[in-house]
């Protein structure tokens, strides 16, 4: 038995120990310790320990544990080998070192624990002992490796969505940048690096446009100055390395501390939105040239009208014959001018898939913004425990769920608004037809159920994805506009032969027999003015019709209509 353990005065630890009375705040000391402490002979014997080390491995008394470890080793270790490594430290006198090991409780569960170890020599007996100080981490190594995971996925986020991150302190007029800031413009961020150090602020004004220049460093400051209310959010151009202008939407929050003040940092991103820009610039211009177009287009036909009124006038004591050619003219004209408003329609229609495509990024750059802040309030509430956890998990699982049905139209609305005019895609048909109910989900809603009742096998033709996603969408809501109180949308896939059968069934108003030899038919539409151009199907049938396919049209009065699609297989 260790004797003389501390100071010569200690028979041995323990509940039962005999001690002087001098050491009586030692044993309170050992005794009530928040971490575990052991004392085991050098070959793994367990002579004592605190009740906070019996408790840590599961044990409902000393003599318990005493009773299950005959050998440390074997009984406590998980990985035996890791004692040998702790004892051929102690033995080279390596006592300051702290062992991380892996433990194993009375259930034979893992933890996860950090070990400080010191040997104790009896002086009378000249026999060694070794004191082990132990406390549970596996608490602190889960918490770890999540937030690790955590880091991982917002930088992968910040990755994928090409998003610049950036961070300024303004107690010390510091500005910290993701690597993303600068290769959106071309740039390696080392380029910036001299002798360690870089003031990027300066790089920052260095890479604005001349003309944005004093604009944007005054807005930031601005809003530093007026008490960082609100979001901050910033737009200028940044000097490309191959020398055009990039415009950038910077964006950003000073953050608070949980009693509502301020504190010295102010976080945010850092977007190319050029495209948008062009965008929006080709939008305006095209806008104006139509509207240009259309004005001399009318001017020409009133000049027209005008002269044939003339004309009219002279020739109206003349023939019957003059007459009616008059009023067929008559006729004429005011057929060009409906056939005029359709076109203008018609290209209205056009440049929705540019405005598609702009909505689409201008939605994607927040939502990004918006996942951040998910990542966010969730490392937050990891970190300091809610008082009502049940609450904010709810509301964060909530966040997320609305961020990926966001993430999921913006798919959707991305391959609707494809202009690619080749037809040797790979079309994923299922994909496509769940992209176009998303992209229509506005108008379904609770009135309209969809079934949808796919072949089990993937299903991928050669084709256009843009062109098809077209066709669906077309098909798809004449479906939903025929259906007038609440209804059903059937939506079946096979595979025959060599041929994808696509049957689309609903059970609305249904078309006549007069009128279903007709819809295919450029700008004939049963609908009222300014529901439909008549185009849409006509359209969708030249597509199919590029994708040496075919459409077959079902229909009864007050049952509903089917449409079967019928395109070769890859």
């Amino acid at each position: 038995m260790a004797t003389n353990f501390l100071n010569q005065k200690t028979v041995y630890f323990g509940k039962n120990s005999i001690m002087t009375s001098e050491f009586t705040t030692i044993k309170t000391l050992f005794e009530n310790a928040p971490v575990g402490i052991i004392l085991t002979t050098i070959s793994g014997e367990v002579i004592s320990m605190n009740d906070q080390m019996y408790k840590m491995f599961g044990y409902s008394s000393i003599d318990e544990m005493k009773r299950y470890v005959k050998n440390v080793a074997e009984d406590v270790y998980a990985n035996p080998e890791d004692r040998e490594s702790l004892l051929s430290s102690v033995k080279n006198n390596q006592t300051d070192k702290l062992f991380f090991i892996q433990g194993k409780t009375k259930d034979k569960n893992i933890i996860d624990c950090e070990v400080f170890v010191n040997k104790y020599t009896d002086k009378d007996t000249n026999e060694e002992y070794l004191i082990g100080i132990v406390e549970d981490v596996t608490k602190q190594k889960k918490t770890e490796e999540l937030l690790r995971q955590s880091n991982e996925r917002y930088k992968s986020i910040i990755t994928v969505s090409n998003t610049g991150a950036w961070e300024y302190k303004n107690d010390s007029d510091y500005l910290w940048c993701s690597p993303e800031y600068f290769t959106m413009l071309g740039y390696n961020p080392n380029d910036f690096i001299k002798e360690g150090r870089v003031n990027l602020k300066e790089v920052w004004i260095n890479l604005l446009h001349p003309e944005d220049r004093e604009k944007a460093d005054n807005t930031f400051a601005d809003y530093l100055k007026k008490g960082s209310a609100g979001m901050y959010e910033n737009y200028f151009r940044m000097k490309h390395i191959n020398g055009s202008w990039i415009w950038i939407w910077s964006r950003g929050q000073t953050l608070r501390k949980p009693n509502g003040t301020l504190t010295d940092l102010t976080v945010g991103t850092h977007i190319d939105i050029t495209s948008q820009k062009e965008a929006e610039k080709k939008l305006i211009d095209y806008k104006n040239n139509l509207e240009i177009m259309v004005q001399q287009r009318t001017n020409e036909l009133e000049l027209v009208n005008k002269e044939l009124g003339i004309t009219n006038k002279e020739l109206s004591s003349k023939s019957d014959i003059i007459k009616k050619q008059n009023e067929k003219l008559t006729t004429t004209i005011h057929n060009l001018k409906e056939t005029q408003l359709k076109l203008v329609q018609a290209e209205k229609m056009a440049s929705l898939g540019i405005l598609t495509a702009g909505v689409a990024h201008e939605i994607n750059n927040p939502l990004n913004y918006v996942m951040g802040a998910f990542v966010g309030l969730n490392q937050y509430f990891e970190e300091y425990e809610s008082s009502d956890k049940e609450k904010t998990d709810f509301l964060l699982n909530s966040l997320k769920i609305g961020v990926e049905r966001i993430s999921n139209i913006v798919v959707g609305l991305n391959q609707f608004s494809r202009s690619k005019e080749s037809v040797d895609e790979d079309c994923d048909i299922h994909t496509i037809i769940d992209n176009c109910i998303r992209v229509l989900h506005n108008k379904i809603k609770n009135s309209v159920e969809v079934i949808k009742e796919f072949a089990d096998e993937k299903i991928v033709i050669r084709g256009n994805v843009g062109k098809l996603h077209q066709v669906f969408v077309n098909i798809i809501n004449n479906a939903i506009q025929a259906i007038k109180n609440k209804g059903s949308i059937h939506i079946r896939t096979m595979a025959a032969g060599h041929q994808l059968i696509v049957e689309i069934s609903d059970d609305g108003i249904g078309i006549s027999e007069k009128n279903i030899q007709k819809i295919t038919d450029p700008f004939f539409t049963t609908k009222p003015p300014g529901e439909g151009t008549g185009l849409g199907l006509s359209i969708s049938n030249i597509i199919v019709k590029d994708h040496k396919g075919a459409m077959e049209f079902k229909s009864e009065v007050g049952k509903g209509t089917k449409v079967i699609l019928t395109l070769p297989l890859k």
